[in-house]
């Protein structure tokens, strides 16, 4: 499908707000322009795409968190008993 350039006007405090957007996203302010217009004639990603993306994504760092506390946890009660067993030693040797 070909592209037609259009020219618009807009308030310098919408040109502003894109301009941070565009600047947040890595793009051009044409680039978000175009977006949010894809985004609104439905053939970009709507919002509600964006935020099951973003709902998956958090459920996976959730799961990840989960997993890192278990393994300090089975750390923590190592060291525990592996100082436990060093002190003992050191008695034991006296």
């Amino acid at each position: 499908m070909g592209k037609k350039a259009v020219k618009i006007y807009i308030e310098e405090k919408y040109y502003d707000e894109l301009k941070k957007i565009a600047e947040k996203e890595g793009l051009t302010v044409p680039k978000v322009i175009g977006k949010i217009i894809a985004e609104v004639l439905g053939d970009g990603e709507t919002l509600t795409d964006r935020v099951k993306d973003l709902e998956a994504k958090y459920e996976q760092l959730v799961k990840e968190v989960g997993r890192i506390e278990k393994d300090l946890a089975l750390l923590q009660r190592r060291l525990s008993r592996d100082y436990r067993d060093a002190g003992r030693s050191k008695l034991d040797q006296k």
